[in-house]
């Protein structure tokens, strides 16, 4: 795969500080970098969401290189986010202390556990606190709304409220089962994998949808892939989760998703290293006489990943349009991602489009229980 000579250099210390920083292992990457080079890397390692991940890929010749004004820049917003994280874990702290008191169990998804595989958990840029209650998803709204906090339950999917200045998403489903068959039977198979306290199994599942629909509708980025990288290399680590792969293989298979999966571990590949579920999926696609996935769906989500959100609009443009005006460059986005949808199920693309349509223009409202 062709990489710029940016993504080179951002992949480099990405993967150094995942993997291990090599001292002198950068060659002449970064030598004779001129000042706007240095910028375009801090910008690329921002969009990409490893702003701080990618400060610790670097090595002492590395940051004896960086001018000075642009390592200000970069190390003030690894500091906001160590600090952002701190607040977050103190906040989720507490939040567990008090569903605990009315004997709720809290299970936090996303961001703030997959921090936890990072070299440097507070490195792992995080946005708002997921939660799921289990069964007790209106108890918790009820004990937060007692505190006189407000709490939005107009999502079908979650409600949302500020708790001590941090964003939360108490989830009713894990997924968006309320418009998509795909999320209602993954759903199920992530209900139960908890019920049988298979939460490695559970994580792992439930991230790789959370990727697949990111990356159908705003798209992806490193991030994204920083997570399913170490995700995996932990899943893998355990020979008894393992043996577990083709279960999960299946579940993606039958409802569509194995495809992409498998291409996401293709640019993995390339992007960081392998992760151990390579040879499990060869052995899943041979037994059950699947064509695999080509490199060139890789390089497709390369280009998404890479170029797209470089030169990805501005959202300062977006506002500045009346509502009309956005709703059009909506749907000439979506009429791009085609291709995407093509890969999990032919027809699939004109079932979403239409349904976006609708939800545009309120004229589709679903509403559906497990």
């Amino acid at each position: 795969m062709e990489f710029t000579i940016t993504e080179r250099r951002l992949l480099y210390l990405v993967r150094g500080a995942l993997n291990g920083v090599v001292e002198g292992g950068e060659g002449d990457l970064f030598s004779s970098m001129s000042h706007s080079e240095w910028r375009r890397l801090l910008e690329a390692a921002a969009k990409q969401g490893v702003t701080a991940v990618a400060a610790d890929g670097m090595c002492k010749g590395v940051r004896e290189l960086l001018p000075k004004d642009i390592a200000v820049r970069w190390f003030l917003s690894v500091d906001t986010i160590e600090k952002r994280y701190q607040r977050q874990m103190e906040v989720l702290g507490e939040l567990r202390a008090l569903f605990a008191k009315s004997q709720i169990e809290v299970l936090v998804l996303k961001g703030a556990t997959l921090a936890a595989l990072y070299p440097i958990s507070e490195h792992r840029e995080c946005g708002d606190i997921d939660i799921f209650l289990y069964e007790n998803y209106e108890k918790g709204n009820l004990v937060v709304d007692r505190m006189g906090i407000t709490v939005d339950k107009k999502g079908f999917k979650h409600s949302k409220f500020f708790f001590k200045g941090i964003d939360i998403e108490n989830h009713k489903s894990l997924l968006n089962v309320a418009n998509n068959r795909y999320d209602r039977e993954i759903e199920r198979h992530l209900r139960r994998m908890l019920e049988d306290g298979k939460i490695e199994d559970f994580h792992l599942l439930f991230n790789i949808r959370h990727t697949i629909v990111h990356f159908l509708s705003s798209g992806v980025v490193l991030r994204h892939f920083t997570d399913l990288y170490l995700l995996l290399k932990h899943y893998c680590s355990n020979q008894e989760c393992a043996g577990r792969l083709p279960g999960i293989f299946e579940i993606l298979s039958k409802q569509g998703q194995l495809r992409l999966f498998t291409a996401f571990v293709h640019l993995i590949n390339e992007c960081f290293d392998e992760t151990g579920v390579e040879k499990h999926l060869q052995s899943f696609y041979k037994e059950c006489s699947i064509e695999p996935v080509g490199e060139d769906v890789a390089r497709k989500i390369y280009g998404d990943t890479f170029v797209k959100i470089a030169n990805r609009r501005d959202i300062s443009d977006l506002l500045q349009m009346n509502v009309l005006q956005r709703k059009v460059v909506g749907a000439k986005n979506m009429m791009e991602l085609k291709w995407k949808y093509d890969l999990i199920e032919r027809g699939y693309f004109a079932r979403e489009f239409l349904k976006r349509i609708g939800y545009a223009f309120k004229l589709y409202n679903p509403k559906v229980s497990l």
